[in-house]
């Protein structure tokens, strides 16, 4: 069993790791906003990997830390236990990187929905010039009996056959 000191120094290693993995893993959100305002298929693909990839480290690192702290307290740690911990801690270089890690995963959280806003909305655009193409006028949302809403299309002339 590994003495209290080492488990620390494995923990302050393991935010580290996982820091340096969420501001390549920002990096990579980054491109991938470019690309997706420039409209580069082939490269939002490539970074979409790259994503992938850095959220699987991640993943592991979490599991690795939540291990460590565990065999650190005794205690089994869930999320909340771990934020706990590091709020709590009286080891301000462990509370300094723990901050810095949560700044950098909020970073990134930010970064993927703004991501996202932009695919929604190329998507939306896209369903529109097809539904115009085809000759639909757009959706309108009515009420069903149910209270739900559902798009109600109007059929008109098809301008274009692809």
């Amino acid at each position: 069993m590994m003495p209290a000191s080492q488990h620390a120094s494995r923990i302050s290693q393991l935010l580290n790791e996982q820091y340096q993995e969420s501001t390549q893993l920002l990096s990579v959100l980054q491109q991938e906003h470019a690309a997706l305002e420039q409209r580069d298929l082939a490269v939002f693909k490539q970074l979409l990997e790259k994503k992938h990839q850095h959220v699987s480290q991640l993943e592991r690192q979490e599991r690795e830390l939540l291990n460590g702290l565990a065999a650190l307290t005794g205690a089994p740690c869930d999320k909340q236990r771990v934020a706990a911990f590091f709020t709590q801690s009286r080891d301000n270089v462990l509370r300094q990187a723990w901050n810095e890690l949560r700044d950098s995963l909020m970073a990134c959280q930010k970064q993927n929905l703004v991501n996202h806003r932009i695919m929604e909305a190329s998507r939306v655009s896209l369903q529109q010039s097809l539904n115009i193409l085809r000759g639909e006028s757009p959706a309108t949302k009515m009420y069903q009996p149910s209270g739900k809403t559902a798009e109600n299309h109007v059929q008109g002339q098809v301008i274009a056959y692809a």
